[in-house]
This record gives C-alpha cells, sequence and structure tokens, in this order.
C-alpha cells in the first residue's frame, strides 16, 4: 500500500523572478545572448546564468544554438505568448496611477473631531464636500484615547485637534494656531478684563478630556489662577447661550469663540495672564498617506483652513476686548 502524504512536496524547481521572464522574452525577439544583454544594460554572463535558471526551472533548454542565432525550442514557443502577456499586465499596473475625481467619486470618510471641532473644523469640511464633492459621505464619532489604533486600523481616516501620545506610523499636518480667550455676555461694560476681574468672577468650564481642557487646565495652573467654578458642562454645546444670558465667563479658544458669536451676543477678551498659541491638525496613519481620496481629502482641508492662520486682531493688549468678528485687522499668529 502506498501512502499519500497531505502535504504538498515542495517544488524542487529553482525559482525564477520578474527579472528572468524579462530575460527569456528578450532571448525569444533578439535570439542573441549578446543583443539581450545590450538592451537590458547587463553582462553576457548575467544573461548566461538567468538562462541556465530558466532552463532548469521548465525543464527544456528553451533556446539552442542554431549558426549565429539561438532558436527557441517548441517548449519556449509555447511559453511566450503568456510570458508576453503576463509582463504586459504587470508592467501596466506598475505604471497605472489611481485616479480620484472628487466631482464623481462615491465613498464614505470616518472623522474623529472632540466637540470644538465639531464646532470649528466641521462646518469647513462639510462645505468642502458639497461643492465639491457630492458623492463624499461623512461618519463623524468622538476623538478618544483609542483614536490612534482606529486610524491604524482605519476605522478612522481623519483625526482633528488634541490627539493622545502618537503612536509610530501615524502622519500630522498642522491647519492653523489657536490661543484661548474669554467669552462673557456681550451686554457687559467692560472694556479692559483684569486679572482681578477674571479671578473674581464666575466661570463655565468645559470638561472634555481629549480637546483644548486639559491644555486650558495646565494654563491656569502655570499662572497660578485662582478659578471660581460656577458650573462645569462635558461639551461646549449650548455654552453661548448660557454666556450670554448670564455673568459667568467661560475661557475657550479663539475660534470656537468666534463662531459662537455668529449665533450669541458675546464679548471676547483676551485672557489678562500668559496665553501662548498651539497647533491645531488633522492626523492619519501611513497606510493611506498615499491613496488618492484621501490625499484629495487632506489637501482641501488644508488649503480650506489657511484663511484661519491669519485671524487674530493686531497686538492686543492682555485683556482686552476684541472687536465682532471678521471687523478687525488681522495678522499672522507668531
Amino acid at each position: 500500500m502506498t501512502l499519500l502524504s497531505t502535504h504538498e512536496s515542495p517544488d524542487p524547481r529553482p525559482s525564477i523572478e520578474l527579472r528572468h521572464l524579462r530575460i527569456f522574452l528578450a532571448m525569444y525577439k533578439l535570439r542573441s545572448v549578446s543583443k539581450t544583454a545590450e538592451l537590458l544594460g547587463t553582462m553576457q554572463p548575467s544573461i548566461s546564468v538567468a538562462l541556465s535558471r530558466l532552463r532548469a526551472h521548465y525543464n527544456d533548454p528553451l533556446f539552442v544554438r542554431t549558426g549565429q542565432t539561438m532558436r527557441p525550442t517548441d517548449r519556449a514557443d509555447l511559453l511566450a505568448p503568456s510570458i508576453e502577456d503576463a509582463l504586459r499586465i504587470l508592467e501596466d499596473a506598475e505604471t497605472r496611477t489611481p485616479v480620484f475625481d472628487p466631482a464623481t467619486a462615491e465613498r464614505p470618510f470616518t472623522l474623529a473631531l472632540a466637540d470644538a471641532g465639531k464646532i470649528v473644523v466641521l462646518p469647513t469640511i462639510a462645505g468642502i464636500l458639497e461643492s465639491s464633492a457630492p458623492g463624499i459621505t461623512l461618519r463623524v464619532q468622538n476623538i478618544t484615547m483609542s483614536t490612534p489604533e482606529a486610524l491604524e486600523s482605519e476605522d478612522v481616516d481623519l483625526a482633528f485637534g488634541f490627539m493622545p501620545p502618537r503612536r509610530s506610523g501615524l502622519y500630522n499636518q498642522s491647519l492653523f494656531q489657536d490661543r484661548f480667550v474669554c467669552i462673557a455676555s456681550g451686554n457687559t461694560k467692560l472694556e479692559l478684563l483684569t486679572r482681578n476681574h477674571y479671578e473674581a468672577a464666575r466661570h463655565v468650564v468645559i470638561e472634555e478630556s481629549i480637546s483644548s481642557t486639559p491644555v486650558f487646565k495646565k494654563l491656569v495652573e502655570q499662572n497660578r489662577i485662582l478659578l471660581k467654578v460656577a458650573m462645569s458642562v462635558p461639551t461646549p454645546f449650548g455654552l453661548g447661550e448660557v454666556i450670554s444670558a448670564t455673568d459667568l465667563l467661560a475661557t475657550v479658544p479663539y475660534r470656537m469663540a468666534q463662531a459662537l458669536c455668529k449665533t450669541q451676543n458675546l464679548a471676547i477678551f483676551r485672557l489678562p495672564f500668559e496665553d501662548p498659541v498651539y497647533d491645531i491638525g488633522q492626523h492619519w496613519h501611513g497606510r493611506v498617506q498615499h491613496d488618492e481620496g484621501h490625499k484629495w481629502l487632506r489637501r482641501s482641508i488644508y488649503e480650506a483652513f489657511n484663511q484661519f492662520r491669519a485671524a487674530w486682531p493686531e497686538n492686543p493688549r492682555p485683556g482686552e476686548r476684541l472687536a465682532e468678528p471678521g471687523m478687525h485687522r488681522i495678522r499672522k499668529i507668531e
């Protein structure tokens, strides 16, 4: 009785590579070792070594010398059309560039943002897609401590704002700079917010864990500010309504303050203490670095946010009340 193994026996033939097939095809067309070497820019001994490997792989001489030429065997005649077709397909695949047409593309993108980003960033992105890529759909989710892993697994395409500690393989691009300001009811008589005013007032604090909130808390600690918290809220939604209707203050990013002023009667003040700028960026994983659709979306968002790179009043004093959004002179934040 003969026992048959359930495992396939390893192929005893020597393996061949793409370059061997190119040598075969050149030999088939030119019928000359020297001309093949010249065409492929290599030495004749290299062609001879490759032919030996091809002969061993196919168990056939493939080319035999007849006078001054290398004549193909019947096996070579059978192989040539298939090898030529295979090489053509591979070369087409290597040279073909994926095309992404935003006007006709239909694909989803998943974005991760903090709530502040939904107020500041999301309207701009929605405007880009509505005007240039109506077939693209968005799924928006909160940015969390697991967002870096979600970017790596491609469950999230792009994340915006502050990120948990970075993982290897992630890319970042700064979109604009921001800084904190204080918002108050537009009915306030204050024209200059002093540190005494700031510490005497009661404040609404946003308690997002993955957002600008930790940065603000660090800023308060560094400046030894005594903050009287009257209310803490999980998101900035409804914040403008609360501030406009009360004497409470809130400290928020300047871009958010501008957005809130569009719908609420608010006053914006520069903070009466040190308020450094910080970067707001978009984040993605290297796995989608060269995806044409992804590249288009990142580039479009970057270009759209260039307007924010020059949106800070010129040389305001600490605590100064700022003009209505869009009414003041602007300069690039240094």
